[in-house]
């Protein structure tokens, strides 16, 4: 198959979520229950099932999303965020049912309603890797993400887990002010689980959009600074050096220092089949509805078009995006094709020679 992008990140229930983290900016809508199945309100007042059956409206949906995203633009990668997907009923089905057409498939989750029949599900899926949203290994730490200690220790309960049922896992790491100053620790505590021989990985990012509130800026970035120069010790449970390098870069400065090349090796898709180089863009490239030539010629001139521009919008300035720094160091060629294969979605087929593509294209320098 010829690649047209590197990942294709599928946006669904975005308003559904059980977490209401203090941080986040997303505007939620209840989920109440009916006949056992939990459901979403829509803005026109219609209730959706989250259920992924192929019978059910939901369902279809996703279905058709990724249909739609294969026939305009193939990619190796697929990228599933919410919401929480978790609430949806038949997830685990879903992800094996679409998993044969790419070679990797990224499912981000709070992993707060993860159980063991869940776990064991999703670990056949060999493709799989788990972006596991948790900010620290104490309740202080997750303070901003949940009410309670229960909660926090049930979620690094499922972490466990996870890893002991083979699934690979990256830890998505919001660093705020109640967490950075112990983010050494907090290596330390995930190193344990690289030493029993499990891939796990710590993506940390700085909290976004929240106007300076629980800001880590005015935190001291020791812990950070320790971990940077003492990446030999750290590195097998750490992102490339160079990607720490550029985080500790844009917390000094308050603001990203570089440029962000996701809108060439991304394409999203959000709940309404609208596709951007990113889910959280405002710039529509086009839909996954139009005829698939006029659709692939939109995404081109978009991707053209920001060649000059090399920002889409305000929010670009505080956003440093976990991954996708890490390819965007590649493309800058400030880590080596080495070192983004320690990271597994480095180990996917294909992904030096697209990225490599998209840098000749668009001239990355």
């Amino acid at each position: 198959m010829k690649y047209e992008t590197l990942i294709t990140e599928l946006l669904f229930v975005e308003r559904a979520c059980n977490f209401h983290c203090q941080y986040c900016t997303a505007p939620l809508k209840q989920i109440t229950s009916r006949n056992g199945v939990l459901t979403l309100e829509e803005r026109n007042g219609e209730v959706i099932e989250l259920d992924a059956g192929k019978d059910k409206r939901l369902g279809i949906k996703m279905r058709e999303h990724c249909k739609k995203a294969l026939e305009i633009f193939p990619s190796p990668i697929l990228s599933l965020i919410g919401g929480e997907l978790t609430l949806i009923r038949g997830l685990t089905d879903y992800i094996e049912e679409i998993s044969s057409n790419y070679e990797l498939v990224i499912l981000t989750t709070n992993g707060s309603l993860l159980d063991k029949k869940m776990i064991e599900e999703l670990s056949k899926c060999k493709k799989l890797l788990l972006y596991f949203s948790i900010d620290g290994y104490n309740y202080e730490m997750n303070s901003y993400r949940v009410s309670n200690e229960k909660m926090s220790n049930r979620i690094l309960d499922n972490l466990r887990c996870c890893l002991e049922n083979g699934i690979k896992v990256e830890v998505q790491m919001v660093l705020h002010d109640r967490n950075i100053e112990h983010i050494k620790e907090y290596a330390d505590y995930l190193f344990q689980y690289s030493k029993e021989g499990y891939y796990i990985k710590l993506m940390p990012f700085p909290v976004r959009w929240t106007q300076g509130k629980y800001s880590p800026y005015q935190s001291k970035l020791s812990q950070l600074y320790q971990l940077f120069d003492e990446y030999e010790n750290y590195q097998d449970v750490l992102p490339p050096k160079a990607y720490l390098a550029y985080l500790l870069e844009a917390l000094e400065n308050k603001h990203r220092t570089t440029s962000c090349y996701a809108p060439y090796y991304i394409n999203g898709i959000d709940s309404r089949g609208r596709i951007k180089g990113c889910t959280c863009m405002p710039i529509i490239y086009s839909d996954i509805f139009a005829d698939t030539k006029k659709a692939r010629l939109d995404i081109e001139e978009s991707k053209e078009a920001y060649k000059l521009r090399k920002i889409n919008s305000g929010f670009c300035n505080t956003c440093y995006e976990g991954s996708w720094e890490m390819l965007n160091a590649y493309l800058r060629g400030d880590i080596t094709k080495y070192e983004l294969q320690r990271m597994q979605i480095g180990r996917t087929e294909g992904v030096i020679e697209v990225l490599d593509q998209i840098k000749d294209h668009y001239f990355i320098i």
